[in-house]
Formats: structure tokens, sequence, C-alpha cells
């Protein structure tokens, strides 16, 4: 059985094997922490080192290096990427991780085997235990500040509900028309919209309207809705919360608690991607060769899709478009491929809006759906020759 080493830049390791050597980088490429290189100390020159240089003085040629940071180029969470580089040849296993966006871990291993196949899983724990203990953990959507737009056409009101907002730890602009709010509104989304109750113009009901409507479209949910009144019983023709006017901090903490939980429970009904197997391999177990020939079709059309969306910009709202889409999903069906299949179908139930940004955030999502099959399908062996 191989030595196994228990010093690293973050205290001590599970059990590895010595002459392993672990790298946490940053989308950067910068090593964030470290394991078993040679001459290393903890807390010394290697962190912050520039990953290319290091693989570079360890004898791959530049080409090798560029192949390996293209492929760790948006590395999808969870999914293995193995190659073997250089000569002596080094095995690579690297690895994303969904707790901190744009972090991944190199485990640059001299020879392949059973036992440093089951030694990986400490490899990740202690990467995961290096993102933690560095606090490079993503901040989760429900631990965000809340945005908010308060609308009024009197400035004092406006930055005095501003300054009760930042005391709550919330982020805010003010506008002082309906038409200054809808111009806001479409530079970003808000969780939580105040308006005084009257504001002159369209009035707050039709702003309400409005500001649901297109923020919708433009953002794939709505913030809630609340009108500033003196008249507690105020009415609204919308579905708004009536907040009494002067605005006071018990008001708006509670206020912000009900947009806090608004805003997690639209985001839990859109999402779920994230939950889904890229493939499910188990099906495949007793036909290997199969699994690779579709593989290699799906990524090729998957390809060839992206390489048209990049050379013609009135491809996404043309009849070919949903062609190309729905074969891919057909293709993706018939592999059991989740995670494209499930963007495949979002992006096909939104191109009757073909300009909205949450049409073009979903196309977004689509390419890097994608490269994430790419590279799993890459990692996992699928895209060599068949045997």
């Amino acid at each position: 059985m191989s030595e196994h080493t228990s010093k690293d830049s973050a205290g001590p390791l599970p059990e590895l094997p010595v002459d392993w050597r672990l790298l946490l980088i940053d989308k950067g490429m910068k090593v964030l922490a470290f394991s078993g290189l040679p001459g290393a100390q903890a807390n010394e020159p290697a962190r912050g080192l520039d990953m290319a240089d290091y693989l570079a003085d360890e004898g791959l040629d530049l080409a090798e290096v560029g192949e390996l940071l293209v492929c760790l180029e948006d590395m999808p969470p969870d999914c293995e990427l193995r190659l073997r580089l250089g000569n002596p040849s080094f095995s690579i296993v690297a690895r994303g991780f969904g707790e901190s966006k744009g972090v991944s871990c190199i485990v640059l291993r001299p020879k392949t085997d059973g036992e440093s196949e089951r030694s990986l899983p400490a490899a990740w724990e202690w990467a995961s235990r290096s993102i933690r203990s560095l606090g490079l953990e993503s901040r989760g959507v429900a631990d965000a500040p809340v945005w908010i737009l308060v609308v009024d056409q009197n400035p004092e009101v406006v930055e005095y509900c501003r300054t009760l907002s930042r005391k709550l730890g919330c982020r805010s602009t003010g506008a002082l028309s309906g038409g200054e709010a809808l111009a806001r509104l479409k530079a970003q989304p808000y969780d939580l919209v105040i308006v005084d109750s009257l504001i002159p113009g369209m009035g707050a009901d039709a702003l309400g309207t409005i500001i649901s409507e297109r923020s919708k479209k433009d953002w794939g949910r709505s913030p809630m809705w609340a009108v500033m009144s003196p008249q507690e019983s105020y009415a609204c023709v919308t579905d708004a919360h009536v907040l009494e006017k002067p605005l006071g901090m018990g008001e708006l903490k509670a206020t912000v608690g009900l947009a806090k939980e608004s805003r997690a429970s639209a985001i839990r009904t859109t999402s779920g991607l994230e939950e889904l197997e890229v493939l499910n391999l188990d099906i495949w177990q007793d036909d290997r060769e199969l699994l690779k020939r579709l593989a290699k079709a799906l990524v090729a059309q998957g390809t060839e899709l992206t390489i048209r969306l990049s050379e013609n910009p009135s491809y996404p709202v043309s009849v070919d478009f949903m062609k190309d889409l729905n074969s891919l999903k057909n293709g993706c069906d018939i592999l059991h491929a989740y995670r494209l299949a499930a963007a495949c179908k979002k992006l096909m139930g939104e191109c009757q809006e073909p300009q909205s940004r949450e049409m073009l955030a979903t196309l977004d999502h689509l390419l890097v759906e994608i490269e994430g099959f790419r590279l799993f399908a890459a990692g996992e062996g699928l895209l060599r020759e068949v045997d």
C-alpha cells in the first residue's frame, strides 16, 4: 500500500497517497491551497502561484497546459475530468465544486490503479474543507441582500426610505417618477418595489401592473409590490402590500422579510436543473459502445448548434433553430442526458419571446450545459475511440 501524507496548506489531510499533488485553483487559475508540492511550506510561495507556471515547471509543454486550461474553464460542479499529460505522464483528475463557483481541484497522480481511484473521495473532501477554511463558499440567493426600489416624487422621502433600508442591510435605489422607475427596472431586477400611492402620471396601481409584467418578461420573476399611503385602509387594484406613511423601521423590516420569502419561492419554482444528473450511466452499463457512439453524436450536435449561434445573430429567431433545438432534445432523451434535455425544454418554452432577457439568459445557460455535457463525456472516456 502507498505511503500517505498528512500535511498541507489547510491543516491535517485525509489519507492520500504521498506521491499525489493537489491544487485548489480559482477561475483565474491561481493556486488557493495545495498539498504535496515539493519544497512548499504551508502559507508560503505555492499559494497565489499561477497554475500554468507550476505545470510548465513540472515539464508539461505549453500545448498540454493550454489543453488543460481550456477544459477547466467554467468547470461544471461535481463533474470529474480525466486527462493524461506529460512525459513521463501525469494522470490528472479535475473537479468543480458547487459550493464555490469557479473553484476547481486538480489532482496530479503519477500512476492510476484501483487504490488511487479509491482515494479520490478523500481528495474531494480535502478540497471542500479547504474551500470552507478559506471562506470561499458562494453565498446562496437566500442570503443575498434584498434590492429595493423606492418611487416617490419627493426626494426627501426617497432618501429617508433608502436610509432605513441600509440599516437593514438592504441595497436600494430611488426614482422620482413612474418613467424613471421603469428605466431602473430595465437595468436590473429588484426584490421589493415601494411606491407612493399619490405618484403622479400613470398612478400607483397602473405602475404596479406594468412593473410586474415587465419584470416577469425581462428577469423571469416579479418583485414584491408595496404602496405607501397615509391612509391605512388604502385599497389597491393590484395585489400590493400596503405600508403606512411615514414608513417606520419595524414595518419596513417585516416587509423586507416577506420580500425575501417571495424571492426564494420564485427562484425555487424556476430552478431545478442543478438537481438533475448530467447523464445516467447505470442505464448503459451493459452497452458501453452504444453509449460512446450516442455521446459523440450528441456532442457533435451540440457543437454545431453552438457554432451556428456564434456565427448568425438571427439564428435564435429562425424556424431552423427550433427544429435543431428539438432534435438536440430528442437526442438527450434517448441518451438520458437529463440536465441538457431540461435546458432544451426550458428554452423551447421561452422562444415565443425571442428578445426577452429571460430567453437570452436561458440561451446562455443552454450553451453552458452543452459544454458541461462535453466535459462530462470527456471525463468519463465517452469521446475516445470505441474499443
